[in-house]
Parts: C-alpha cells; structure tokens; sequence
C-alpha cells in the first residue's frame, strides 16, 4: 500500500530541500539526522513559513505538513485500503498509505513507534 511513486518523488523532493535548509543547508547524512530534523521541522513550522514555503514546489506541501500528525503511535494491521494507525495521545485512527516502503517490512502489527502521518496526495 502505496503512495504512487509520483507522489513519493515529489513529496521527498520537497522533504529533503526543507530538512536542508534546516540543516543549515547541508543534506542530513542519515535517518538520525532525518529524525532529529522532523522535530525541529514541526517546532518551527509557523515560525518560519515565509522562508519553508519559498522552498517547496506546489501548493499542497506545506498545508499538508500544518496538517500532519506527528507523534506516537501504535501500528495495527495492514488492510486493503491502507495501513491502520491509533494515535496514542488523543484515540484516533488513522488510515495511511506509506511513502516508499511497504510497512509491514518495517513493523509488527501492534508495534509502537513514532512517526508522522502527512495528508499528502499531490
């Protein structure tokens, strides 16, 4: 359960010019650096949206990203339609599909991890 993978390429596009950016315009090196990013990436959101939304192509990233849910959360089951997620803090479900990697590579069902769901389709 697949994002399409022109959907994938642009929203990575977009992903990686901002985490760049907040990186002081150097690429993060690996999946920590990525991870350490995302926080600052949701703590500075509003603070900075002049400079984020210069950086994006499309009209859809960045309201996505306002959108999105960051956090923990527990991964139930893969379904025909999409990947069911419960957000731990506040009792929602969520069904997603993933970016690049099938999910149930990654994870077990039942499994908790922190994650953030993006209401992206561009």
């Amino acid at each position: 359960m697949l994002v399409s993978q022109f959907v994938a390429k642009n929203f990575l596009k977009n992903y990686k010019k901002l985490m760049t950016y907040l990186n002081n315009g150097e690429e993060p090196a690996d999946l920590e650096e990525y991870m350490r990013l995302r926080e600052l990436l949701f703590d500075r959101l509003k603070k900075e949206e002049k400079n984020l939304v210069k950086l994006v192509v499309g009209n859809n990233f960045y309201e996505a990203l306002t959108l999105a849910r960051y956090g923990r959360f527990v991964y139930l089951k893969k379904y025909q339609k999409g990947y069911v997620f419960w957000d731990i803090d506040d009792g929602r479900f969520y069904q997603v599909l993933a970016l690049t990697t099938p999910l149930e590579t990654l994870l077990d069902e039942y499994s908790v991890c922190g994650t953030t769901l993006v209401p992206y389709m561009d």
